[in-house]
């Protein structure tokens, strides 16, 4: 492949956002510290990867507090090694106490982890690399797939400030590039059935008994599935503003989307 860039689900996530603010940070190099929400969500999946990783072999799942201790050792790792930002409504209560708060959820959501979500899987592959090949294209596309087990299923874990939409698995960008690249390490063969694991700090969690799977304190699991096959090809509309292998940016007519049209067969033909 020598040196041809690629793109992943998160770079494509922030173009669709903002062409401007992805070329600032892929383009120009410039690198903003997370923000607290972005720093738990670091430490909570920590823990997940350190109990999940164990789990392939082991079939058995780490206890809750070492999953805790993994989790809050992830935390303070990325707090350490990237810095923070804080929102103006943070700032005005203090570092301090802010970062003592977010400590404190990153505990108790990774024991909510370990109680409620782990138990769910047998691992078969954490943090997986694919690099899905477009040979005439300026850039491959590259998925890091938080997990895949033994029932076939695509997970990505995540935390947020309020339950997801129901459709939110159907539309992800994120698990249609996940399904590709399972198509591609699989000789095309679809996951069963992809998955957006959430766990959600709230206020008072919400009585819904067809999602909602446990709680702890206000902590509250989500789950948003989809076992429809999704269309390989994202919902957002990629023009040919693209980094060039120079790191130069070009503009011109709209084009079709980087992302496949279609499952890439093992011979990963170009789908244009």
């Amino acid at each position: 492949m020598g040196g041809k860039p690629h793109l992943s689900a998160s770079q494509l996530a922030m173009w669709s956002k903002c062409p401007y603010s992805w070329a600032r940070r892929y383009v120009d190099g410039e690198i903003i510290p997370p923000g607290i929400a972005a720093l738990t969500g670091t430490g909570v999946h920590a823990g997940a990867e350190t109990n999940f990783r164990q789990k392939i072999d082991t079939h058995e799942d780490l206890p809750a507090n070492d999953i805790v201790d993994a989790a809050v050792a992830g935390f303070e790792a990325r707090k350490n090694g990237d810095g923070f930002v804080l929102t103006d409504d943070e700032a005005t209560i203090g570092a301090t106490k802010v970062l003592g708060t977010a400590t404190d959820q990153v505990a108790q959501l990774a024991k909510l982890h370990a109680t409620a979500q782990a138990p769910d899987y047998q691992p078969t592959a954490v943090e997986h690399t694919t690099r899905i090949v477009l040979p005439n294209a300026t850039h491959d596309l590259m998925a890091v797939t938080d997990l895949r087990d033994d029932r076939g299923r695509v997970v990505d874990f995540k935390t947020a400030a309020k339950k997801p939409a129901k459709e939110m698995a159907a539309n992800s960008l994120q698990l249609t590039v996940y399904t590709a690249a399972y198509a591609v390490d699989n000789a095309g063969r679809l996951p069963r059935s992809l998955r957006l694991d959430f766990l959600t700090k709230t206020k008072t969690p919400a009585d819904t008994s067809r999602t909602r799977r446990a709680t702890l304190a206000t902590s509250v699991v989500w789950r948003v599935e989809s076992t429809q096959r999704l269309p390989l090809c994202g919902p957002v509309p990629i023009r040919r503003v693209l980094p060039t292998p120079g790191g130069v940016l070009r503009s011109g007519a709209a084009t079709p989307p980087l992302v496949p049209t279609t499952i890439p067969s093992e011979s990963r033909s170009d789908p244009r």
